[in-house]
């Protein structure tokens, strides 16, 4: 064994954190460990962050491990280091948490030099001594947290990786490694395994290239910046949170998403519904399984070839209008396709809004009771089995009157609606009793402009 452990802390110290261990040589053999390992903490400190081990050879025959964890504390632990490898040709980077920790928050506040906080602990930071790094394999183990290192000036950072590894996370997802792209910071990942091994933070005007065909498996990414790369992404029990300054790569309006084959499967969510932003995507075919869910709050979609929604599957835009009103009084339901109804002491109504056509506002609503959000939908093939809402909110407050539903277009050249669209003014279902063509046109004409 090679060891620059830190020493654990005790009587409230915090652990050491690991040392530096670099090793070139010709010829690289045997089956010992070399190690840099943070120290432990105690109940009331944190552990040391791992240290940096290098390891660089022409040939290798090595069967040990080369670690750099951080040592363990209940109040935090200390972040991975790193375990650098360069040899036959390759470049690899390790980071390892040994064990998944609980205590480090999922989100960095400020990814900016200057404002990196106490409470941002126990991540791996990956320094920059030229503007970018080229890797063949990064092994993201054991809920490890990576963040690039922060750029003091305008020159982006780049990380090019050519596959990514996790381990052991399909049956076990908190072994997910987490990684952090920030401002002035760019990832590129080539390849990754079947399912990406990773959950990922892009912040605001950081950029993650991803492969062309992403298959997500309980995972999470949060994006504030730009998605580069993805042709065909599989969600399968997982969740994608897009704020509004988020896009894909050359797409100039912010909030808007090019991206050929869109599939949110079992269990998965995307979110999309930050205040005062128009979503769009753009979409050659998009597929919503049963329990699979958009949240929107303004959203047109844009799906050229297909649209389809499974029983069970759910796009809720509900109460995610307005919540102000011309109204005069608390007391009166909202208007919006139907007159809201008054209250005990109105004498006034709400008067209605919007082009029954080509609806386009959000409900309105009170401070009580927020109105149903707005969608538009294109596409040549439609076909929904599931739910489709942009319900208004109930008051349940005495005193408040409830709020109006909001806006569904549907524009489409043929349509199979077994499902549900609803804006809480009216209802509309597809599900004739008989096949009577007389209400299946009378649906058409209510809810879907037939191109």
């Amino acid at each position: 064994m090679i060891s620059c452990d830190g020493e654990a802390g005790v009587s409230g110290a915090g652990g050491a954190s690991g040392g530096s261990l670099m090793l070139v040589t010709n010829s690289f053999s045997g089956s010992g460990t070399l190690q840099a390992n943070g120290g432990d903490g105690d109940t009331i400190s944190g552990g040391g962050g791992g240290g940096r081990v290098s390891i660089t050879y022409t040939t290798s025959e090595f069967t040990g491990k080369h670690l750099a964890y951080g040592g363990r504390a209940t109040n935090g632990d200390g972040g991975a280091g790193t375990v650098y490898v360069e040899g036959a040709g390759k470049k690899m980077l390790y980071i390892d948490n040994k064990t998944p920790s609980s205590n480090i928050k999922s989100k960095i506040s400020n990814m900016d030099m200057t404002s990196i906080t106490g409470d941002e602990s126990s991540r791996t930071w990956v320094p920059f001594d030229t503007a970018s790094i080229t890797l063949d394999e990064l092994y993201i183990l054991n809920g490890a947290h990576m963040a690039l290192e922060p750029s003091a000036t305008t020159t982006t950072h780049s990380l090019t990786v050519q596959n990514v590894y996790g381990e052991d996370f399909i049956n076990n997802p908190e072994n997910k490694g987490v990684i952090h792209v920030g401002h002035h910071q760019s990832l590129a990942i080539s390849q990754s395994n079947l399912y990406l091994p990773f959950n990922a933070n892009v912040y605001n005007e950081g950029v993650l290239q991803l492969p062309s065909t992403v298959k997500m498996y309980k995972g999470d990414f949060f994006f504030e910046g730009i998605l580069s790369g993805v042709s065909t992404w599989d969600m399968i029990n997982s969740n994608v949170e897009l704020k509004g300054t988020s896009k894909t790569q050359n797409t100039l309006t912010p909030a808007s998403f090019t991206i050929t084959t869109l599939n949110i499967l079992a269990g998965s969510t995307l979110t999309m519904r930050d205040n005062n932003t128009n979503y769009k995507l753009d979409l050659n075919s998009l597929f919503i399984g049963a329990t699979g869910t958009i949240l929107g709050r303004k959203l047109e979609i844009e799906a050229s070839a297909s649209f389809v929604t499974e029983d069970g599957a759910n796009i809720d835009l509900d109460g995610q209008g307005s919540s102000v009103s011309g109204s005069v009084s608390n007391t009166l339901g909202t208007s919006h396709g139907g007159q809201g109804g008054k209250g005990t002491s109105d004498t006034i109504n709400d008067p209605t809004n919007d082009d029954m056509r080509n609806p386009s506002m959000p409900g309105t609503g009170n401070t009580r009771a927020a109105g149903g959000g707005v969608i538009k939908i294109t596409t040549a093939t439609f076909t929904n089995d599931g739910v489709i809402s942009a319900n208004g909110q109930d008051a349940n407050t005495t005193g408040y009157g409830g709020a109006a539903g909001g806006s569904i277009e549907i524009s489409c050249t043929s349509m199979q609606n077994g499902g549900r669209s609803a804006t809480h003014c009216y209802e509309v279902s597809s599900e004739p009793m008989v096949d009577s063509p007389a209400v299946d046109r009378l649906v058409e004409e209510v809810v879907v402009l037939l191109l």
